[in-house]
């Protein structure tokens, strides 16, 4: 292995997994394989037989699911936070307060993102991303039209933005993670780096566009312009962004990792062979369902209807304390990587 990184004895190293099987056929043979020109690269994760998987969806489905994550990711995390930046002195005159007063609308609107952002993941993962996704929509459209109405009213003008801060964290936290739940990770690149650029680079053209507006219609018209999309996102949310949240369950274990040797693949092949009668195609093409079904041991389970896929609440997802959930992302602050970079930021304030 490259830069004097030791190869384990095992197979792989801890936190990898097989991806082309040319060099390693008989470890990865057994797998699921995407079709075409990807036809030797080892599914990861591995779909189960499932049509409601959302690594089975059809390429449509996906591809839309996550235009919808997308395109309200630029309106309700993109564009709220710097949306008064062009009318900040403007705004000092329009309401008698302090610049610092002005700042802070867009601060505490970011601090309460920060806040909330474990407990939206949390709650995500015990109970899906729907429910979290259209309370975002909601509250976008909420508070930005209490922004609008604020007129002279300082404190009118913090509620709204506070209310839009609800509407930006499922967002922020979450629409990484949608692109995981629905592609596999030969597919994920391109994908992740489109919402990451959103994530970190519209909010400077929010800026630029914003300035010509507030000079030469107002403040306020940056909250008209914004709230129709607001309302078109939030539509959007609730009727074509389903649940992505999915536990892929075969032979009574958890699907998705690879064995680390060849004695434990030939132990999953036997349970693949005898419990999974067909191979799910790749999202290079359709999956291979007869009548909207799919064959799991001797029970067929039907596919989700549209209407059905529209319920808000769609179970639990984990039988892990939601308290537990809440206190988790707290022990990456032990990292040693993030203890560092907190001394050298606390050292550089000093």
């Amino acid at each position: 292995m490259p830069l004097g990184v030791l190869q384990t004895r095992d197979g792989e190293a801890p936190g990898t997994v097989i991806l082309l099987d040319k060099e390693n056929r008989s470890a990865a043979f057994n797998f699921k394989h995407a079709h075409g020109k990807n036809s030797d690269v080892v599914l990861v994760p591995q779909p189960s037989n499932d049509p409601n998987d959302p690594l089975n969806w059809p390429r449509w489905k996906k591809d839309l699911t996550l235009a919808v994550v997308f395109l309200n990711t630029i309106i309700l995390a993109s564009v709220p936070a710097p949306i008064l930046a062009p009318a900040t002195v403007l705004l000092t005159t329009v309401f008698h307060v302090s610049l610092d007063k002005i700042a802070v609308l867009s601060g505490y609107q970011l601090l309460l993102v920060g806040c909330i952002g474990p407990v939206v993941s949390a709650l995500a993962r015990k109970y899906g991303k729907r429910p979290q996704f259209v309370f975002a929509g909601i509250m976008g459209i909420i508070g930005t039209a209490v922004c609008l109405s604020a007129n002279t009213d300082y404190n009118t003008l913090m509620a709204g933005r506070l209310l839009q801060g609800f509407g930006t964290t499922a967002f922020e936290s979450l629409s990484i993670a949608v692109v995981g739940d629905m592609y596999f990770v030969h597919e994920r690149p391109v994908r992740t780096g489109a919402i990451t650029l959103t994530l970190t680079c519209v909010a400077s053209l929010v800026s630029i566009i914003g300035g010509p507006i507030t000079a030469n219609l107002g403040w306020q018209y940056m909250f008209i312009i914004h709230l129709p999309f607001t309302i078109i996102g939030a539509l959007a949310i609730i009727f074509f962004l389903p649940e992505t949240q999915f536990v892929r369950i075969s032979g009574g274990q958890r699907i998705g990792t690879l064995p680390t040797s060849l004695e434990e693949n030939s132990i999953t092949s036997k349970v693949a062979q005898s419990e999974q009668l067909e191979d799910t195609a790749s999202t290079d093409a359709k999956p291979q369902f007869s009548d909207s079904k799919a064959v799991s041991g001797s029970h067929p389970i039907p596919r989700k209807s549209y209407i059905s896929s529209l319920a808000l609440f769609s179970g639990t997802y984990t039988d892990e304390n939601i308290f537990k959930l809440l206190l988790t992302p707290l022990a990456v602050l032990l990292n040693p990587a993030v203890i560092w970079v907190s001394d050298r930021i606390r050292n550089d304030r000093l």
